[in-house]
């Protein structure tokens, strides 16, 4: 069966690239790629580049990419698509070449505020160029067959989304959040995962919000790595919401504000889901076991004098 292996790559429209490039270096721990005068290429494994940042002034999520195994694959999940009634271009030459990709196909999501990129063959670092962090004390990201980590985009229509993603990307449900916003008023967060396991890939849920994605999350091997990067951002004054952790993935995060608005969820000990047959849905009422309470601007400015 055609599967999508994991999230490979996502790509950003942001406005500063010259803030982002520090940002991604000096607080994230990325290596940059390439760097245009409207392009900023970020490695965090032997990969050539897996986040693409585009210059824009969207400071928002425009790409979503999804890796296959093999061409073979690719090309029967394109099929399973199109007979879905879903529109799915190849992307061609030109975009196969910024993506560094051997081939790759796009559409549309159900939101109609993003795409997603479907590819197979990508492009590695030469063997003499191998990933360096300038911050980095521990073995570097978890990437592998388990992707990037995770992306939040924000649904137009909830059920339409967790449709798409479920039943024509073919991802599996790992659980369901339920948040009382108000008495008797409730938002559900769907989470999804792809064959390789990590505990979400993509989760989506349909809430007020002012961007196109709601967070994306990088998971590093380390938890040391994951205690210096937050002492980074106090004194940065980027956390947005401190130490925490969610009762599903079980990962320990915080989140961090990135220069263009949207925030980046940096973690360590995710789930990964091996056995998919003993693996159980359940329904969480809290998003966070503990922790992940917002911190505010005047805690950030004692931090950094």
């Amino acid at each position: 069966m055609a599967e999508i292996t994991c999230l490979g790559y996502s790509v950003f429209g942001v406005s500063d690239l010259d803030d982002w490039e520090k940002f991604a270096v000096d607080i994230l721990g990325l290596q940059v790629g390439r760097r245009e005068e409207n392009l900023l290429t970020l490695r965090m494994d032997q990969y050539e580049q897996r986040i693409i940042l585009e210059k824009s002034n969207d400071d928002d999520l425009l790409v979503a990419g999804w890796e296959f195994e093999n061409e073979q694959a690719l090309e029967q999940f394109v099929q399973k698509v199109d007979a879905a009634g879903i529109e799915i271009n190849n992307g061609g030459k030109e975009l196969e070449m910024r993506r560094r990709v051997e081939k790759v196909y796009v559409c549309d999501d159900p939101s109609g505020n993003f795409k997603h990129e479907f590819y197979c063959g990508p492009a590695l670092a030469r063997a003499s160029k191998p990933f360096h962090s300038k911050v980095l004390v521990g073995t570097g990201f978890v990437t592998g067959p388990l992707g990037i980590g995770h992306l939040v985009p924000i649904a137009k229509d909830y059920q339409e989304s967790v449709t798409f993603y479920r039943d024509v990307l073919g991802m599996r449900i790992s659980d369901i959040v339920r948040i009382e916003v108000k008495p008797g008023v409730f938002v559900d967060g769907a989470f999804f995962h792809t064959v390789t396991g990590r505990h979400h890939t993509i989760a989506t849920m349909e809430a007020p919000h002012p961007k196109r994605i709601r967070h994306t999350m990088f998971q590093v091997e380390d938890m040391m790595d994951v205690g210096l990067a937050y002492d980074r951002c106090l004194k940065a004054g980027y956390v947005a919401k401190g130490l925490g952790q969610h009762p599903n993935d079980k990962a320990l995060t915080f989140y961090i504000k990135s220069p263009s608005g949207f925030e980046i969820e940096y973690g360590w000990g995710g789930i990964v889901i091996e056995e998919e047959e003993e693996w159980k849905v359940k329904v969480h009422y809290e998003s966070s076991a503990w922790g992940h309470k917002p911190i505010a601007q005047k805690t950030l400015a004692k931090v950094s004098e």
